[in-house]
């Protein structure tokens, strides 16, 4: 009789334990969620390693596979080299010349813009999260939502920032949303879609399926980046996103193969919310 009563009971507390779970399933996900993200976060220095140790060991066989074509790479590059030494050598005596004059005529220096040079640490399930990091954190200078850059074009944003490496979501991650120009005639919202695909709604444009090419840029509508910003020149195959749902939906899988370094470019952001606040009030 007793066994039979504590078996009840386990039925009831086992009954219970599930009703509860059942009643706070959602709030119990997105706690495991955010405890998950911040766990992958704190784990990139130990990921890095091992992905570091793999990165290297493939490069040497590589190496080893393509001696001479190396060599010949090696030599090329060495060219190139002293070809930029030498632009910047002029390019820094035009950025004198140019700070001697705006001094002489008292004008403010209005460079409020850094470029940041980061490696790429950790691609850590880039088909599935859409999310990359540098090798470049705080100690560096680098803030929360500034434009990450690769190949003169914009690929995404930081996330997260720790003291030595940063977080970047690419413009596919799910969570990357920004305002952009479209072709210089229509603004719209860049939303990412996951596996390296991006989306942009509501492209009423008329007579838009017989546009191929789309140039898309920062709008400059938030404060958070600048205007201008080139995305990239995106072609549209397959209209029927396009022509059915008024979408725009493009992939960057091709812009990322093999990518190692990025820019992070960082600027005066209180400059860029006091000339907006000025615009509006100039508009009023």
């Amino acid at each position: 009789m007793r066994k039979k009563k504590n078996i009840i009971k386990r039925f009831f507390l086992f009954g219970l334990m599930l009703l509860i779970f059942f009643l706070n399933r959602n709030r119990i996900f997105n706690i495991t969620k955010v405890m998950l993200s911040d766990i992958n976060f704190k784990l990139v220095d130990t990921k890095t390693l091992i992905y570091n140790s793999y990165m290297k060991y493939n490069q040497k066989l590589d190496y080893l596979r393509n001696v001479k074509e190396n060599v010949d790479e090696l030599e090329k590059l060495k060219s190139e080299i002293q070809l930029l030494t030498a632009e910047k050598m002029e390019l820094q005596k035009i950025v004198e010349e140019n700070i001697e004059l705006r001094t002489y005529l008292e004008l403010e220096n209005t460079d409020n813009k850094n470029f940041v040079v980061a490696e790429v640490i950790l691609k850590d399930n880039l088909q599935d999260q859409d999310i990359i990091y540098i090798n470049k954190g705080k100690n560096q200078g680098i803030t929360e939502n500034s434009p990450v850059i690769l190949n003169g074009k914009l690929i995404g944003k930081i996330n997260k920032v720790s003291e030595k490496y940063s977080e970047v979501y690419l413009l596919s991650n799910p969570n990357f949303k920004m305002s952009v120009n479209v072709n210089n005639i229509f603004t719209g919202i860049i939303r990412g879609k996951g596996s390296l695909n991006f989306v942009i709604k509501n492209f009423n444009v008329e007579n838009s399926e017989k546009i191929f090419q789309f140039d898309i840029e920062t709008s400059g509508i938030s404060e958070l980046y600048p205007k201008g910003l080139p995305i990239g020149s995106f072609r549209l195959e397959d209209k029927t996103k396009l022509i059915d749902n008024k979408e725009l939906n493009f992939t960057i899988s091709d812009r990322i193969i093999g990518i190692n370094t990025v820019v992070v470019y960082q600027y005066d952001n209180n400059k860029l919310k006091l000339l907006k606040e000025i615009e509006g009030e100039e508009n009023r």
